[in-house]
């Protein structure tokens, strides 16, 4: 079971089989080791492969975390395969709303970021909480997605009843 992290603070890294396997691990590792709560969600609980043959066990699944609102990021590492199933199911529209709804970022690797344009933000590519790796080597584009999620990192206010977190200038 899931339990909401305190002040809207974590970070979803969505994975389906054939996910990219360098990507997601290397991000979940390198956003843990920054002291970022990060976690790897899939739409089941089964192990999954990823392209290059590693296997993992999510964290939690889509049912246990889509309607949550404690997520500040939802990363989209993948491949066409993983992204084209992540996206025909509305877990996943419901996890993003919340997220953007919140103030927080939708990130997806080069090789995902057109179908989570036209999909998710619909054809909205210039979307100001849309990050794109476009030509950004894999590392870099990791440390700048912990870079904007440090940023945020603030407590939560109040705001009609809802927690939200307000991004410093």
């Amino acid at each position: 079971m899931f339990r909401s992290c305190a002040s809207s603070q974590c970070i979803a890294i969505l994975l389906t089989a054939g996910y990219d396997d360098e990507f997601a691990l290397s991000a979940v590792a390198r956003m843990r080791d920054a002291g970022l709560p990060a976690y790897l969600i899939s739409p089941s609980s089964n192990p999954i492969r990823g392209t290059h043959g590693i296997i993992v066990q999510p964290d939690h699944t889509l049912d246990e975390v889509y309607k949550q609102d404690c997520f500040q990021m939802v990363v989209f590492p993948g491949n066409r395969q993983c992204i084209t199933t992540l996206l025909a199911d509305p877990r996943t529209h419901t996890l993003v709303t919340n997220t953007l709804q919140a103030s927080g970022y939708v990130a997806a690797t080069k090789d995902t970021q057109e179908l989570v344009a036209q999909v998710v933000l619909r054809k909205q590519h210039n979307h100001p909480q849309f990050l794109r790796q476009e030509g950004l080597p894999t590392n870099e584009f990791i440390q700048s997605l912990i870079e904007v999620r440090k940023r945020t990192k603030q407590p939560a206010k109040s705001l009609n009843g809802h927690s939200r977190v307000v991004p410093q200038p």
